[in-house]
């Protein structure tokens, strides 16, 4: 991209391939269609972008979306059937193909301000907003049929907005106050969503509504090696400062009994297990998975005095199947307001257990899941006691008369199985 800036009349001029694009400060892109050589003179991929001219001056501030693959000419499949994708791009015009459109790192890095996320993040909304009616055309046409339909923007605006309405963030002093309700007012958005496809699908068709999961603020971050390196779990290497620590690198292995790696995992050093475990399986194994939960749960935080976590559940008590093996040994589950590091999530041990989420992701839902439940809603009776995210397989198999396959977990959310 060539720019030339018109400092006067606070414009620009981005010169693309094959494409002019003439901004105004503040002002965004349509989507622009570019190419990009993979391999020089043999293969290129075309993709799509949007320009974001922040200012003219004193310097030039441009952002670019991630380029996206081209719905109508994906580079790789994106859809199934694969002309799905161009079909509805033409219908409705280029849209965000990348997994989570809104971009939470833009506004974690300070590339652009909440203003900017908000503008952002609601084109990708408006994109989805029109998918959806034209999807409800097309629907309404059918004698029968499926539609399911995935709006991510509950999702990220939380995780990223939370700040903005909740007094007792950390950084809620430093956030874009006129964006308070920014929450409030996607959910209003996607209230109007949903009473357009009750509308458009008529009283014959099954309308449900369903979250995996609800929201909580996360004010504090606990650090959980460094809570095991304090407590005698987690050895380091003589010499290595905890604060150097970084992917595990620097813990002694032949000392430490566990230790904390991803979101809320926390392992055991088994012997048999892992390299150089010194837990032994059994009666050693169980002691020390007793002490672990019983002392994590009573864990308070120094800031106002509270527990902060709710539940440190073993794996082997509330999951099942052949793939507990491989996960962790204790699930942390915390309060709402708490949540793991992304420190420890890294293998990493701070100087302190707690401190203040001073991240723009502000909201989470990492925590103990009786914190955040899900929510489902329909327009039939929900007959089935705590139905489950497991349920909805099953009951959609016998809305159409189908039998649910003898392994498939869950049941009929209207209770119409025999």
């Amino acid at each position: 991209v060539e720019v030339i800036v018109d400092p006067g009349n606070r414009s620009a001029w981005n010169q693309v391939p094959a494409t002019d694009v003439d901004l105004n400060d503040g002002e965004w892109s349509d989507w622009v269609t570019v190419a990009i050589e993979m391999i020089p003179r043999v293969k290129k991929v075309r993709g799509i972008c949007r320009f974001y001219l922040m200012e003219t001056g004193p310097h030039l501030r441009l952002y670019v979306t991630p380029v996206q693959i081209d719905p109508v000419d994906p580079a790789m499949p994106i859809s199934t059937p694969p002309g799905y994708s161009r079909e509805i791009a033409e219908e409705t015009g280029l849209f965000y193909t990348q997994g989570l459109p809104d971009d939470t790192s833009a506004l974690e890095n300070d590339f652009f301000g909440d203003d900017g996320y908000v503008q952002q993040s609601d084109f990708v909304l408006q994109e989805r907003l029109e998918q959806l009616e034209s999807q409800l055309d097309r629907f309404a046409g059918l004698d029968s049929g499926l539609l399911f339909f995935y709006f991510n923007s509950p999702d990220q605006v939380c995780h990223m907005m939370w700040r903005n309405m909740d007094h007792d963030s950390p950084t809620f002093a430093a956030s874009d106050h006129q964006h308070e309700f920014r929450i409030r007012d996607v959910y209003a958005e996607l209230d109007a969503a949903l009473g357009l496809a009750v509308e458009k699908v008529g009283r014959d068709a099954v309308v449900m509504v369903m979250s995996d999961h609800g929201f909580a603020p996360w004010n504090r971050a606990f650090h959980v090696n460094t809570w095991l390196y304090e407590n005698g779990y987690l050895h380091l290497e003589e010499g290595r400062d905890p604060r150097d620590v970084d992917m595990l690198l620097g813990v002694d292995w032949s000392r430490t009994r566990a230790y904390a790696i991803g979101i809320n995992g926390l392992y055991v050093k088994l012997a048999g297990r892992e390299a150089g475990g010194i837990v032994q399986p059994g009666a050693e194994q169980e002691a020390l998975l007793a002490e672990l939960k019983a002392r994590l749960e009573e864990v308070v935080d120094p800031l106002d005095g509270r527990r902060a976590i709710k539940t440190a559940d073993r794996s082997d008590q509330i999951y099942h199947g052949d793939m507990t093996r491989i996960g962790p040994d204790i699930v942390v589950g915390y309060y709402a307001g708490w949540r793991g590091s992304n420190e420890s999530a890294l293998g990493k041990s701070p100087a302190t257990v707690f401190e203040d989420n001073m991240l723009k992701w502000s909201g989470d839902h990492c925590i103990a899941a009786s914190e955040v439940p899900g929510i489902l809603m329909a327009n039939r009776p929900v007959l089935r006691k705590d139905p489950a995210l497991v349920d909805m397989a099953p009951t959609i198999l016998r809305l159409f008369g189908l039998t649910p396959p003898a392994e498939m977990v869950g049941g009929d959310l209207f209770g119409t199985e025999k």
